[in-house]
């Protein structure tokens, strides 16, 4: 694992920016889980309505995203989480997850 302090925060920002355009389209992120150091691997929560939450997860070692949802209940955080799709990835292209869940965050999601 390349141990730069640049590269870490370019992965850093890469998922900051990312919160951004999620807000721009209405999403909340409600978790941000970043592991530069498990290959570069993040987990993040997103919630559009306060009825279903959404927990994307990216395995960078096995490049393999995984989208998890779970309905949302009053004063009690998402906790019935269901795998609603898993996607492999080539491991060339580091911002294709990225590009990928916020294409599909917008899909399902129509505005």
């Amino acid at each position: 694992m390349n141990r730069n302090p640049e590269a870490a925060a370019e992965f850093l920002r890469e998922l900051a920016n990312l919160s951004y355009r999620l807000a721009e389209h209405g999403f909340v992120v409600d978790g941000l889980h970043a592991d530069y150091s498990y290959y570069r691997s993040w987990q993040i929560t997103v919630s559009r309505t306060d009825e279903e939450a959404i927990k994307v997860s990216w395995d960078a070692r096995d490049c393999v995203l995984e989208v998890e949802t779970s309905p949302c209940r009053k004063f009690i955080s998402p906790n019935e989480w269901r795998v609603e799709m898993s996607k492999d990835f080539n491991r060339n292209s580091e911002s294709a997850p990225l590009q990928f869940l916020e294409q599909y965050l917008k899909a399902r999601f129509p505005r």
